[in-house]
């Protein structure tokens, strides 16, 4: 039998990831990605605990502005040393810095940052600005309609 908190989860959130879909097409923001990252990564974690927002949200914005340094790196080396090597050095080092400096600030260096990063650098085009705000808008936007309406519609039924 399928709990009452169930139904009411996947209602929330099946109705918050149309929402957002249907706002990007609306404004004509074709990448939702990072939004839906958000959505995701957030339900991975169970749903459980608001406060794991803001690591996915630092993380996200590290992981999208590592992309773009990458990139930024790999084109200036690549006129210095050649392309396949200017890949494989900044690769590299980048990659290590990023599972390295989570023990200096995890909040910042983190999974997902990671996962951001790596989804961010299968881009040609980096549209950080972008993505950063698609991650925080849209994100807020979803936090708001799934986490404020499992509290009301939650604690109402107790």
């Amino acid at each position: 039998m399928i709990k009452k908190p169930t139904w009411i989860a996947g209602t929330l959130v099946g109705a918050a990831i149309t929402v957002l879909a249907l706002s990007g097409v609306k404004l004509s923001i074709a990448e939702m990605w990072p939004a839906y990252f958000l959505v995701l990564l957030y339900m991975l974690r169970g749903l459980t605990n608001p406060k794991d927002l803001k690591d996915i949200y630092c993380g996200g914005v590290v992981g999208i502005l590592w992309s773009y340094c990458v990139v930024l790196f790999i084109s200036m080396l690549t006129p210095i040393i050649g392309s396949f090597s200017a890949l494989g050095i900044v690769c590299f080092f980048s990659i290590f810095l990023l599972i390295v400096l989570n023990d200096v600030q995890p909040m910042l260096f983190n999974n997902y940052a990671f996962i951001y990063y790596l989804v961010a650098a299968l881009y040609p085009e980096q549209k950080s600005v972008q993505w950063i705000l698609t991650l925080l808008v849209g994100g807020t936007a979803f936090a708001l309609m799934v986490i404020g309406g499992l509290a009301v519609l939650l604690k109402q039924r107790r």
